[in-house]
């Protein structure tokens, strides 16, 4: 009985000339950021396979075979590889009786990579080859003057982004192959054009786009990025997910007695500049209701990454689709029909609500709040390590102050927050001009922009008991830093805050909030600490104590501070990130030995931890994967945390 066996649309063929050194590759695509098959097989067909091929050709030349290779397992087989023959691709040798072909795979590289690039209107139910298909259902959403943050403007022509990636996914695919995305479905972004903005309620404007262009503007904005599902069943499916949801960190396979390892810092994660921002926005910010502030805006920026890495690699995010709100407004307000060709990305509250979502934390009212540079910020640098970073003058409005006083927080039974406003941060280590206070711990702006702060303090818990089952008593513990109109502190704005939860079994010492600010003139930053006694693990109905620890106690370099590290004329650190979260390292593995099982289980859980044990312990993620299945061997790489 064979091991392998070939087949051609369903019928069984003889084996491929040297088919011994076939190898199947998985790969990161070169132009997508995703994970497929990628490799492109070559293989010459002797015997009835020749002939299916030369009979399939002489009929119709621009046609495709399907090819399936299946490999015998527990005395059946299934299949290793789904593939797809061009015949327009094919070399015959009439003397000797031999088809030089390329096995493509059956789902990525066949389907999308040739046709990823063809522009599709998005309303039209045909696919490339004329295939019926469902096209983009239309919503009406209620736009909004910005001035006024009254929806006035009832019926602009927008089409959901979740779906408008299924149908370009059918039409370059003439049907054959799905895509799901549960992010993108609820995300409650739309496609519209300028020319729908402006006729408010005539129909008919449609945005015309490839997958391409529609997956990379959003990728560049969500940091999303696909994976093909089960490609070895017949039914794969591309799954489209924000990058963090498509790595799972759980186990799937584990090869044991790897013995050839090298490890190295994946060198294209590291990135000496970022640019963000879209290509098309309002200059001069100075007529529009939206400031356009640094980094909290949508113009183009570039932000250098810190750190000594020897990299000169950019990350351009720099995007082509229109999402800044005064451009909005400028059609909205001045009807002008310059953008008309434009497609734009508007954040709406649908499914809910068919209406565009009104921002108000910088100024009031504005579009797009989620699709701003620090909202970019926040989708990437959990996955790039280095913290951004941008120098814009020789001013100097920061401020560092220290905790040099220990402060008690009484938290009742019965689930109130209990808090402390101000924080008490009494040291100066830096003020150059004056802006900090550090008699009643307030920051004051000096003018009107960005502000980027941080604050932390170290605590500890007096009166926490376990019940007689020994559950925990549990506290909730919230730092905020708070936005003020001035120094009456009558007028609370906005808060940027961070929460923990507390117990005997979860012992923490340190909490911080940090971010970025919109600020007028005079407004006032403090920071509050709360807590309370969760009422769902009271069980001694007592009171409980949050100390907060003065600078002496804690560690050098973890000093408790409320700084502002970032300023609109001074520049300075935006963002901070944690790189223990960020997949950085580079694994190799050569000539592995790897199952059919165990192939097949990796490359349908391609999301899910590899590991390895022997030499070294380790798991991580595929970013190359090449398997050899009659030697059963696989060179492989894999990304990892540690």
């Amino acid at each position: 009985m064979s091991f392998y066996k070939f087949f051609m649309d369903g019928v069984q063929v003889d084996d491929p000339i040297d088919w011994q050194d076939l190898e199947i590759n998985f790969t990161e695509s070169a132009e997508l950021p995703g994970i497929v098959f990628s490799q492109v097989i070559p293989a010459s067909f002797s015997g009835s396979g020749y002939a299916i091929l030369l009979d399939a050709f002489e009929t119709a030349v621009c046609n495709s075979i399907e090819l399936k290779i299946k490999i015998l397992e527990d005395g059946d087989y299934s299949d290793i590889f789904n593939g797809i023959i061009f015949l327009n691709n094919i070399v015959f040798d009439y003397h000797k009786g031999i088809a030089d072909v390329e096995l493509k795979d059956n789902s990525f590289l066949a389907k999308i990579q040739n046709n990823k690039d063809i522009k599709f209107k998005i309303d039209v139910a045909r696919s490339k080859n004329d295939v019926a298909i469902t096209p983009v259902t239309a919503r009406d959403i209620n736009f909004f003057t910005p001035s006024t943050g009254i929806l006035n403007y009832p019926d602009v022509e927008c089409y959901d982004v979740g779906e408008t990636l299924r149908y370009l996914v059918q039409a370059m695919t003439d049907g054959e192959l799905e895509a799901e995305t549960t992010f993108l479905d609820s995300s409650g972004l739309v496609f519209c054009t300028g020319a729908a903005i402006l006729s408010n309620g005539t129909d008919g404007f449609a945005p015309t786009m490839s997958f391409k262009d529609a997956f990379e503007e959003l990728h560049k904005k969500l940091n999303i990025s696909f994976i093909i599902e089960t490609p070895l069943g017949e039914n794969p499916v591309l799954k489209i997910e924000p990058l963090v949801d498509l790595y799972e960190e759980t186990d799937n396979v584990t090869l044991e007695g790897v013995r050839v390892v090298k490890g190295e810092a994946d060198r294209d994660k590291y990135y000496q500049l970022v640019k963000m921002g879209s290509l098309t926005f309002v200059e001069d910010a100075s007529g529009f209701t939206f400031p356009s502030p640094t980094f909290l805006g949508t113009r183009q920026e570039e932000f250098h990454l810190l750190g000594v890495c020897n990299s000169s690699e950019v990350l351009d995010l720099s995007a082509q689709f229109i999402v800044d709100s005064n451009v909005i407004e400028d059609i909205i307000v001045n009807s002008v029909d310059t953008y008309n060709d434009n497609i734009f990305i508007v954040q709406t509250q649908r499914p809910s609500i068919d209406s565009a979502t009104i921002f108000d934390e910088i100024v009031d009212f504005y579009y797009n709040g989620t699709l701003m540079n620090k909202a970019v910020s926040d989708n990437y640098f959990g996955s790039v390590p280095n913290s951004i970073a941008k120098f814009l003058g020789n001013g100097d409005d920061g401020f560092i102050a220290q905790k040099n006083t220990e402060e008690t927080i009484t938290v009742l039974p019965g689930g109130a927050f209990y808090d402390i406003e101000p924080v008490e941060y009494a040291t100066e280590v830096s003020d150059p001009n004056g802006n900090y206070d550090n008699a009643t711990y307030y920051f004051t702006a000096p003018l009107a922009g960005v502000y980027s702060f941080f604050a932390s303090v170290r605590y500890y818990v007096e009166g926490l008991v376990r019940s007689a089952s020994f559950v925990s008593e549990t506290m909730t513990i919230k730092i905020e830093l708070v936005r003020y109109t001035d120094n009456t502190f009558a007028t609370e704005l906005e808060t940027i805050s961070n929460e923990i939860t507390y117990s005997l079994d979860a012992i923490s010492t340190e909490i911080n909030a940090q971010g970025g600010l919109f600020l007028d003139v005079n407004n006032t930053v403090r920071v509050r600490v709360s807590a309370q006694k969760v009422v769902a693990t009271d069980v001694s109905g007592q009171n409980v104590s949050l100390v907060l620890e003065d600078s002496t106690l804690a560690p050098t370099g973890s000093e408790p501070q409320f700084r502002c590290v970032a300023t609109e004329n001074g520049g300075g650190v935006y963002a901070t990130y944690n790189e223990d979260d960020v997949r950085r390292y580079l694994y190799t593995i050569d000539q592995c030995p790897m199952s059919a099982t165990d192939f097949k289980s990796v490359v349908n859980n391609i999301g899910k931890y590899l590991g390895i044990t022997g030499t070294i312990t380790k798991k991580g993620w595929i970013k190359e994967l090449s398997w050899n299945p009659f030697k059963q061997l696989a060179d492989i790489q894999i990304r990892s945390k540690e």
